[in-house]
């Protein structure tokens, strides 16, 4: 047999097995098109297996937002997505193994933390067996997003790679935008995504703080705000490095976005990266100072424009604004609405333990869903060793990436490198007051992030071991 049969035998059979023990019919017909396609693009189009595996890769890039379950036992058991990511890992596996070669070229920080962190989910997961079905659950959800970041760290190798997917997800958060719109405005039409819904949580607007909040098709407004907040920033890369007005339209979807959800901290981190962005490029006199100028006259004029269209809405975000800056302490928990969460977290992390306490629900131990922070989730849930190992992960990363980003004239795409940075900076701030461990899409999102960003600082790493090694012989 070939290389090739060999592979597609060994996938067929993991996937018939898994179809054997999940799903219900939509998530059959979905699986075996998803399936089958991967198979007419290997025998019939004779793609390699690399190519192939890009395609499905963009698929469940662009479908994250779109969390089709997957039924066990009565109960969710993991996204199509999730099964998807873990099927297309075990091709990259089984290739490398035909073909004897590694899957990760060299054994740095960007590979072995997050393989730690994979080690802190298993240690926390065997640690605390109690709830093991929902423990189950959410081990293989977070897993998934460390698998789905090696799978883009071994598939895409350039520059065009890295912008197509930005691409990808400013595409996938217009889309959210749109249905955000609908669930405030048209909620009759926006009931058929309730096909996305998990557990009892409603995919729909909700009314929240005096507010109608919409929560696109993941069902959490906080989150789906910070979304909107990442495209925006995912914008200014592809508008510096295109100098194309098109990504203006992106722009203004996810401004409209954050309206929609009435999510102040949010739209205080836009307004804030933005100030700070356009002063600095200004003060450095890049050689993007036109478009610095531009984007500043221009997002006023989109301000103008959601203020017109969508008044109501703003007026009901200005008024939670409001409420805030009445607060006699901003710092004070009731005036971001977390005393309850914190509280509770601050009472449970007394006596932290080095592995955590497990990834069963918090209302198994708490009147409370979330602890609504990402820092606090993982000092309970992981313990003292998730929390280093995260946080040596995001300080090597952003020390390597300024680096870089300090020798400006060395670096290509540097204004990709230096938004990709500035993504991750303002979604790890946002990440004070929400966490993204709540559901396996917005975990896979975030590891997204992250490889986009680690294969940004590879190929300009690599780049600059070329010019300092001679190609012949001195």
């Amino acid at each position: 047999m070939k290389k090739r049969e060999i592979i597609i035998a060994i996938c067929f059979s993991f996937f018939v097995s898994v179809l054997l023990l999940f799903g219900n019919k939509t998530s059959y017909g979905i699986l075996f098109s998803v399936f089958f396609s991967i198979i007419y693009l290997i025998l019939i189009l004779k793609l390699k297996v690399l190519n192939v595996t890009r395609y499905t890769l963009y698929f469940v890039i662009f479908t994250l937002p779109f969390p089709y379950l997957i039924k066990f036992g009565g109960n969710d058991a993991l996204t199509i997505n999730t099964l998807l990511i873990y099927f297309t890992f075990i091709i990259l596996v089984i290739n490398n193994m035909v073909n004897k070669t590694s899957l990760f070229i060299k054994l740095e920080y960007e590979f072995i933390l997050p393989l730690f962190i994979l080690f802190g989910f298993t240690m926390t997961f065997l640690c605390n067996p109690n709830f093991f079905g929902q423990s189950t659950r959410q081990y293989i959800s977070h897993c998934s997003g460390i698998l789905l970041y090696f799978i883009l760290l071994a598939t895409v190798k350039n520059y065009s790679g890295i912008f197509l997917i930005i691409k990808i997800i400013l595409f996938t958060i217009v889309l959210q935008a749109v249905v955000s719109l609908l669930q405030i405005e048209a909620p009759g039409i926006a009931s058929f995504f309730e096909i996305f819904k998990r557990g009892d949580a409603e995919v729909g607007a909700a009314f929240r703080h005096d507010s109608i909040r919409a929560g696109g098709t993941i069902g959490e407004y906080e989150l789906i705000a910070e979304w909107f907040l990442i495209g925006a920033v995912l914008s200014f890369a592809l508008i510096y490095e295109t100098r194309q007005n098109k990504y203006f339209f992106p722009l203004f979807c996810c401004l409209a976005g954050i309206v929609f959800t009435k999510s102040r901290a949010p739209l205080g981190l836009f307004f804030l990266t933005f100030f700070m962005i356009s002063f600095l490029f200004l003060l450095l006199k890049t050689d993007r100072r036109i478009i610095t100028v531009k984007l500043i006259l221009t997002l006023v004029f989109l301000c103008g424009i959601i203020f017109t269209l969508f008044s109501g809405h703003v007026e009901q975000l200005m008024g939670r604004i409001e409420e805030f800056s009445k607060a006699t302490d901003v710092t004070d928990l009731e005036a971001i609405h977390r005393e309850g969460a914190w509280g509770a977290a601050f009472y449970a992390l007394k006596n932290p333990k080095f592995f955590g306490r497990g990834f069963s629900n918090l209302d198994n131990y708490f009147s409370l869903n979330s602890f609504h922070s990402l820092y606090l989730t993982i000092l309970f849930r992981y313990g003292i060793f998730g929390v280093l190992v995260h946080l040596l992960f995001w300080i090597i990363m952003f020390i390597n990436a300024w680096f870089l980003i300090l020798g400006r004239e060395k670096i290509q795409n540097w204004y990709l490198l230096f938004f990709l940075t500035v993504t991750i900076m303002v979604m790890l701030l946002d990440e004070i007051i929400i966490e993204y461990l709540r559901q396996s899409p917005t975990i896979q999102f975030a590891w997204t992030l992250y490889a986009l960003l680690i294969i940004t600082l590879r190929l300009n790493r690599k780049k600059n071991e070329n010019i300092m090694v001679p190609k012949v012989a001195v």
